[in-house]
């Protein structure tokens, strides 16, 4: 039994898709749950593929938005990531390393973050980066330095 393949229709391909996929993809959405499942009932398989393909466009962009206006009000003085990111400078206690950092599982067991050091040892690179790392997981993240909270401390008073 051979594949079918997505077929062209004005410079696009059709994928097939099934009611189930659509109403999954259209789940993330502000939709009633039932105006598309009604309209799919009748929906042809290309009318599906087509549905399909615009939910799965829709998450896509919403999700990019959501990613962008994260990090936009995460406050971070400029973009960083771990790309580049000198690791031989930073040391890490016994029980706990890279992995545990990236995996960003001590955000989830709410557990702090204690980044200290000399100057120039790559503190603020590491938690811009790690920042933007959970941004990118669709978590909010609020970045200040010791000293502008100190003095936002101070002014709440």
């Amino acid at each position: 039994m051979s594949q079918q393949k997505p077929r062209q229709r004005g410079g696009r391909v059709l994928d097939k898709a099934t009611p189930e996929q659509v109403m999954g993809l259209a789940r993330n959405l502000p939709l009633t749950h039932s105006v598309p499942g009604k309209a799919l009932e009748d929906a042809t398989p290309g009318q599906l593929g087509v549905l399909a393909d615009l939910f799965r466009a829709e998450n896509a962009s919403r999700t990019e938005s959501r990613r962008a206006r994260l990090i936009r009000n995460a406050g971070f003085p400029c973009v960083k990531g771990f790309d580049g990111y000198d690791w031989g400078m930073a040391s890490f206690p016994a029980d706990w390393g890279r992995e545990q950092l990236m995996d960003l599982g001590f955000v989830d067991r709410a557990e702090d973050l204690v980044l200290y050091g000399d100057v120039g040892c790559g503190k603020t690179h590491m938690a811009i980066a790690t920042g933007m790392l959970a941004c990118e997981r669709g978590m909010p993240v609020r970045f200040f330095t010791a000293s502008s909270l100190v003095m936002r401390l101070r002014r709440v008073r």
